[in-house]
């Protein structure tokens, strides 16, 4: 007795679509063997049982690929309870293996980690090349540091830059680090973002420094003689924030004219959003 048994398409050869075997009286499922790589339009694996709907790979079929029960779609691993990987008819994506790696990974709508949005990464500068944007692009190289500013570069005024189309968000953080470069005398350095009334602009950091407490210091930056007793403090600020822009303003309040006297710079900005 021949029939139809599916429609294939080998890779490898010319058969026809249409395979016919032939089967012993009472044998209800004939002995088919494939070779070369089947290829199909479209393929529905349904099942009504507990254990869903899957595909087992590899040997022994230890892992498998499908929908559970309630249509989830799952990775198992048959030895294991609880599949490594669900995605619900939410679209919410359920990770329990103990370790997963992934080589790229673009979230466009955030990370919650255990219900907490986490900062989304949106901006950075490292001034490696140049100073794109600023009202001042002058960059150098000091104490092994690329920075906006820095020796002779840097006094007294302030420095801006306006960064857009920032993603739909709540809260807003910067972090950045300042550098402290030679004769400073109790002067203050500051960090402004543009969220007062109308847009004005509101003092967020401000840290003062005299470069005479230091003693037995190190020249970092600058004039071999003149130690840097702060060449480098950390600034990381969140404020809430709706708007799709903010302006960065670095400054600071020396009336010493002369940067190569006392001087200031800026490096390492990063600009983080959250829902």
């Amino acid at each position: 007795m021949k029939f139809c048994w599916g429609f294939v398409a080998f890779a490898s050869s010319t058969w026809p679509s249409c395979i016919w075997a032939a089967t012993d009286a009472g044998t209800s499922v004939p002995n088919l063997k494939s070779r070369g790589m089947l290829t199909m339009r479209s393929m529905r694996v349904a099942n009504t049982a507990g254990e869903g709907s899957n595909i087992y790979f590899g040997p022994g079929s230890e892992y498998s690929i499908g929908a559970d029960s309630s249509s989830n779609f799952v990775v198992q691993k048959a030895s294991e309870n609880s599949p490594m990987m669900l995605l619900d008819s939410a679209n919410k994506l359920h990770l329990t293996a103990q370790q997963v790696q992934a080589l790229y990974i673009d979230a466009l709508g955030g990370l919650t980690v255990r219900g907490v949005k986490q900062w989304q990464l949106v901006q950075s500068e490292d001034f490696s090349s140049d100073g794109t944007g600023w009202s001042r692009h002058d960059v150098s190289q000091c104490g092994g540091v690329h920075m906006l500013g820095g020796y002779c570069r840097f006094s007294s005024g302030e420095v801006n830059k306006t960064f857009a189309a920032l993603p739909s968000h709540k809260q807003l953080r910067i972090v950045a680090t300042y550098h402290f470069i030679d004769r400073w005398i109790g002067e203050a350095g500051y960090l402004k973002l543009d969220i007062g009334p109308h847009d004005s602009p509101v003092i967020v950091w401000s840290e003062q420094h005299a470069q005479e407490m230091s003693k037995n210091g190190l020249s970092i930056c600058g004039q071999k003689e003149t130690p840097e007793g702060k060449f480098a403090v950390s600034i990381d600020i969140s404020v809430p924030h709706v708007k799709d822009t903010v302006q960065l303003s670095f400054g600071s309040t020396m009336d010493d004219t002369d940067p190569c006297d006392e001087s200031w710079g800026v490096s390492n900005i990063e600009v983080y959003v959250r829902s």
